[in-house]
Order: structure tokens, then C-alpha cells, then sequence
């Protein structure tokens, strides 16, 4: 009797305990398993910091076109130009005598300043790959769109007499992961010297 409990005791171990080939399926399985969860993570934390970048880059520029566009709109002309690949500024009078308003772009620092005569200068925009404008006249011109022409001297310069309004356009974007990514849209705005005679 002793025999026979034995044997079944031996025979019940033997049923409950996994073969090689079955603890090798499992962990190959378990494996896959765990590489799937850790890519879908890298994927949603990956997805998530673009988001965020794309949020935080849109409301940089909501907040530099609201001021710019209240400056702007304030001045009384355009004074000066400055146009290059590397370096672009747009330099504006107030109604205050001698205050002048200046924006400038350096593509080497990528950044948009804002600088008031009297106050320390305020970086618009960080991050900044492009900002592109031109300077138009006050007569829309007779085409399929509503485009302005631009205020131009007979040499091609650009005439800040009959400067009326500027269009400009820039586009943003922000290292994430090693990877430059282009989570903006390009931004537009057409302003117009409000107080320009």
C-alpha cells in the first residue's frame, strides 16, 4: 500500500512540473509581451512630449502676435529695414517722439527680440528657424486675392514712405529625443499702421 501512494505521489509531481520546451515557450512569449508594452510606452511618452512641445510652441506665438500686433498697429511709420538671410529687423516710430519699436530676428540664435527705446529688450519667440516678412502699400491690388503691393522704391528697396502694412510669416521648432521636429505650422499675420497717415 505504501508502494501505491508512492507511485502516485511520484506521477502527480511529474504532471505539475513544466518540461524545458514549455518553460522556454513561456518566456519567449512573456518576452514579446514585455517588448510590445515597452515599445507602445516609448511610443505614447514620444507622442505625448510633441504634443506638449506643439502646445507650448503654439501659445510662444499667439503671445508674440498679440504683442506684435498691438505695437505695430501703434506706430506711426515704418523707419528702417534691415533684410538679409541671417539677419532681418524692422524698426518703427511711435507717437512718442523719439521712442522707436524694433524687431530682430538673428538666424544664428534663432530667437525674435523686441526692443523698446528706454526698456530692455524681450525675446519674442525662441526657437525661431524663419521669419520672413515684406513691407506692402496701403492699395490692395486688383487680383484673385487679397494681396497688397509692395511698397517699393523704382530700384527695388524697399520705401518705408509708403510702408502701410506688413506681412510676415515665421516657423518654429524644438529639439525632442535627438530629433528636430517640426511641431508648428507655419504662423502668418498681415498688420497694418493703424496711425501711419
Amino acid at each position: 500500500m505504501n508502494e501505491k501512494f508512492h507511485l502516485a505521489r511520484t506521477q502527480s509531481k511529474r504532471a505539475a512540473a513544466w518540461s524545458l520546451a514549455e518553460l522556454l515557450v513561456a518566456v519567449a512569449i512573456g518576452s514579446l509581451l514585455l517588448a510590445v508594452v515597452g515599445l507602445l510606452t516609448m511610443y505614447g511618452m514620444k507622442s505625448f512630449a510633441a504634443m506638449g512641445n506643439y502646445a507650448s510652441l503654439d501659445k510662444q506665438s499667439r503671445e508674440a502676435i498679440d504683442a506684435m500686433t498691438k505695437e505695430i498697429r501703434q506706430a506711426t511709420s515704418l523707419v528702417a529695414v534691415t533684410n538679409t538671410a541671417t539677419l532681418k529687423a524692422l524698426v518703427f516710430a511711435t507717437t512718442n517722439l523719439g521712442v522707436y519699436s524694433t524687431y530682430t530676428w538673428d538666424s544664428s540664435s534663432r530667437e525674435l527680440k523686441y526692443l523698446r527705446t528706454g526698456w530692455p529688450a524681450k525675446t519674442q519667440l525662441t526657437e525661431c528657424d524663419r521669419w520672413d516678412f515684406s513691407v506692402c502699400q496701403r492699395t490692395a491690388s486688383n487680383g484673385q486675392w487679397f494681396a497688397f503691393y509692395p511698397a517699393t522704391t523704382p530700384s527695388g528697396d524697399t520705401d518705408t514712405n509708403t510702408a502701410k502694412m506688413i506681412s510676415m510669416s515665421w516657423k518654429c521648432s524644438r529639439t525632442l529625443f535627438g530629433t528636430n521636429w517640426n511641431t508648428e505650422s507655419i504662423q502668418t499675420a498681415q498688420i497694418v499702421l493703424r496711425n501711419k497717415q
